[in-house]
């Protein structure tokens, strides 16, 4: 996020974790101002907002004219039940001009019980399929750089790198 402000881009983000937004500006010396909303609060400093709240919750034109998103962590922490309504409210918080990237893992369900749970090429290709034009940059095997996962009994691990972009 820091890296993207430097680049000169407002950065917005969405966290449930109040933990994790205290933790992000304390690590980095931020002094973030906060300010509540309806169901979250919002920390601001140096050019980035992080929302701290239920994502489902977050009331439509909050976070502002967003161009972008990247999605590394959000898709992959959904139980199987809750994707659909994820993709559902990015659709709705989101101008029509936002693109973005999802970076998902796909590996043997039946090994491993997530989160992170399992995410295929061809159920991002079902999830986004309606509002966006899914294009898939990369797939990587990277069982090695993750030795937490092996050692859980996995036998494969892909990273898989998809471009949105809406229709």
């Amino acid at each position: 996020m820091l890296w993207l402000v430097q680049q000169g881009h407002k950065v917005v983000g969405i966290e449930i974790s109040p933990l994790a937004v205290e933790a992000f500006f304390s690590e980095n010396g931020l002094s973030p101002s906060i300010a509540s909303g309806p169901g979250y609060t919002c920390w601001s400093d140096a050019g980035i907002e992080l929302y701290c709240g239920d994502f489902f919750s977050l009331e439509t034109g909050v976070i502002g004219n967003v161009d972008g998103f990247f999605d590394r962590a959000a898709l992959v922490a959904m139980p199987p039940s809750k994707r659909p309504a994820y993709v559902s409210q990015l659709t709705r918080l989101l101008p029509a001009q936002a693109s973005g990237l999802l970076v998902t893992m796909d590996y043997n369900p039946r090994e491993m019980d997530g989160p992170p749970f399992a995410v295929s090429a061809g159920e991002v290709e079902s999830l986004f399929a309606g509002d966006y034009l899914v294009e898939q940059l990369q797939v990587a095997d990277v069982l090695e750089l993750n030795p937490a996962f092996r050692d859980k009994g996995l036998g494969r691990l892909t990273e898989q790198v998809f471009r949105l972009t809406r229709n």
